[in-house]
């Protein structure tokens, strides 16, 4: 009961500070990460999937937020670590869906392979969704790989270092209907190959398959978000044990990091710093010694001459 109430109070606080008022559709990304602990005390802290972190104990929490260049979260929900978290896209997006007023608002959607299986895809075209979402194996990118063998000039190159080639529509397991897919080889830093799908709503007429690797790009900013939350609000530093606690602090996290969304459009836009990472604004940004005075209806405020942050955010406001 208090988690729905909290659940409310963010949602609340979203409606006040909300950038997406205005917008028609809004883009929206779902991704996960893994919250890890030490020791055996912590409430429903179970070993699951984490990621260069085998065998640890911990959590999982849900995201959904909006696809802009000041992200929002608006949706977060956490779990014990052994949860499946493919289960949790439907969950997610209703939320999202709660904030918005309505399924129809949400525009695209972009979500990681771990969401990337048939039963997901079925009800996302069911709902007639607009998504890409990466396919939930590799073996899989390598089978298909294996079955129509794309000659070099059927790869399209999406830049130096990725192709795409188009496979159209395959029947996959769990799902009745036909879904596009697009291969993807990308070389990584050692020049290793790694080939991937992805799964999307759009045809090969609205969307070649190069415009389709380039529109999935757009959900890493998710995962700037997750890793500048970390540790820039220290999200993974669980203040207490108690499960509803960890998720209590966690729904204050988020909608500290909303704040600083705004605080990045409406205050620092113009400045040259509303690029700062959460990490910078939280550490150094806020942490600028200030004065301020009151003169009739007006509050003026003084910031040291000396400090860099300072002087490049008043150079900017008064360009």
């Amino acid at each position: 009961e208090e988690i729905i109430q909290l659940s409310l109070i963010f949602e609340a606080i979203l409606d006040k500070i909300a950038l997406f008022q205005n917008q028609e559709k809004v883009d929206v990304n779902v991704d996960a990460t893994g919250l890890t602990v030490y020791g055996h005390k912590y409430q429903f802290a179970r070993k699951g999937y984490f990621p260069k972190k085998r065998g640890r104990r911990g959590y999982q929490l849900s995201l959904g937020t909006t696809n802009c260049q000041y992200s929002q979260i608006l949706s977060l929900i956490l779990d014990s670590g052994n949860i499946s978290l493919a289960a949790r896209l439907w969950d997610t997006i209703y939320e999202v869906a709660e904030v918005l007023g309505s399924l129809e608002r949400i525009g695209v959607i972009r979500a990681d392979a771990i969401y990337g299986i048939g039963p997901n895809i079925a009800l996302l075209l069911r709902h007639n969704l607009s998504f890409f979402v990466k396919g939930n194996s590799s073996s899989t990118a390598k089978r298909i790989l294996r079955e129509l063998s794309p000659s070099y000039d059927e790869w399209r190159r999406v830049d130096e270092t990725t192709w795409a080639f188009e496979v159209k529509y395959l029947t996959i397991k769990r799902c009745p209907y036909p879904i596009r897919t697009v291969l993807t080889k990308a070389l990584d830093a050692k020049g290793k190959t790694e080939y991937r799908h992805i799964y999307t709503s759009f045809s090969p007429k609205e969307m070649d398959e190069v415009e389709v690797a380039i529109s999935f790009r757009k959900r890493t900013d998710i995962e700037t978000i997750i890793r500048d939350d970390k540790y820039g609000l220290h999200i993974d530093n669980l203040r207490t044990k108690n499960f509803y606690g960890i998720w209590a602090y966690l729904f204050i996290a988020c909608a500290t990091h909303n704040l600083i969304s705004l605080f990045r459009k409406k205050v620092l836009l113009g400045t040259g710093i509303e690029d700062l990472g959460i990490q910078t604004i939280t550490n150094k940004l806020t942490d600028i010694p200030a004065k301020f005075e009151k003169e009739q209806n007006r509050l003026r405020i003084f910031f040291p001459a000396g400090h860099e942050l300072a002087r490049r955010f008043i150079q900017g406001k008064t360009k």
